[in-house]
């Protein structure tokens, strides 16, 4: 009985530090990912084969916000299609980042029509729109899955989805954005 709850143990405390351990990875991807911490993210990826661990260094590739990490991260050889959604999803968790995600889309659309399934194609639009909240971003992103090429079956409702979020996302910025810049100035005048 003592054997058993101690594994038990021992088991939930790897879990959470492993847990602990990629929220820490994504915090400092997210907000001091440079090539250095790139490359040995890159490395742990050359040394492991364990598909949780892969997921979670994909998903903290997914978090760098300078362009050229960003794109690199987009273009590694050898992801399996769970490790290419895992940062594709964590790219897309972010405004910045779901433009990079968009632009790949149109560079490799041809590519990644080849790659996956028509079901998964038509929710592409949901990560090219990640965090958008800008009309013009809105319409770029229609125009290029609208097209009769690229719309697969789902792409409209997805896109439908999508738009409705975004204009919600438009109009709340429109209504409150004055009200929410004089609290802000009361909090740090700066």
């Amino acid at each position: 009985m003592c054997r058993r709850r101690s594994a038990a143990r021992s088991s939930e405390s790897v879990r959470r530090r492993a847990a602990l351990a990629g929220a820490a990875l994504d915090i400092a991807a997210a907000t001091a990912g440079d090539r250095a911490l790139f490359d040995r993210i890159r490395k742990r990826l050359d040394a492991t084969t364990v598909p949780v661990e892969r997921t979670r260094l994909f998903t903290a590739l997914g978090r760098f916000r300078d362009p050229a990490l960003a794109d690199e991260a987009l273009t590694i050889p050898g992801m399996t299609f769970q490790e290419g959604g895992a940062l594709i999803k964590s790219m897309a968790s972010s405004a910045e980042g779901s433009q990079h995600v968009f632009a790949y889309h149109r560079r490799h659309y041809d590519e990644l029509a080849q790659r996956l399934p028509p079901m998964f194609l038509a929710f592409l639009p949901n990560f090219a729109l990640g965090q958008a909240c800008s009309e013009d971003r809105l319409a770029a992103v229609h125009d290029f899955y609208a097209d009769p090429k690229r719309n697969v079956a789902g792409t409209d409702k997805e896109l439908a989805m999508r738009e409705e979020e975004v204009r919600g996302c438009v109009a709340l910025r429109a209504r409150e954005a004055a009200a929410a810049a004089t609290y802000l100035r009361t909090v740090d005048p700066r």
